[in-house]
């Protein structure tokens, strides 16, 4: 069975959409670490566990943004793992360029 090429167009546009979000992800470590917030982060970090620290502060981010009369959404949130966004992005990659090559 032929796929309907109106609905394998909508998927390559809806994969292409997901593919831009996901790429807004750092996968590369590049926050300065001359700023000084970065060593008493990193302590906080070592302390109580990094996706602790991430979590934790993604929810009082959303809870300050509330607070403030603003969408929660607006709020950063603590994510997959790097080599999990990577990965996802060659999926997705792959996935366009075989649906190119039919």
């Amino acid at each position: 069975m032929t796929p309907d090429p109106e609905i394998v167009t909508q998927m390559r546009k809806a994969l292409r959409e997901c593919r831009e979000v996901l790429a807004l992800c750092t996968t590369e470590p590049t926050y300065p670490k001359d700023t000084p917030e970065y060593i008493p982060t990193r302590n906080l970090c070592d302390r109580y566990g990094y996706g602790a620290v991430m979590a934790a502060a993604s929810t009082a981010w959303m809870e300050r943004m509330k607070a403030e009369g603003y969408p929660e959404g607006g709020a950063h949130t603590a994510g997959p793992c790097a080599s999990t966004v990577k990965a996802t992005l060659d999926l997705i990659d792959d996935t366009i360029t075989a649906s190119l090559a039919r």
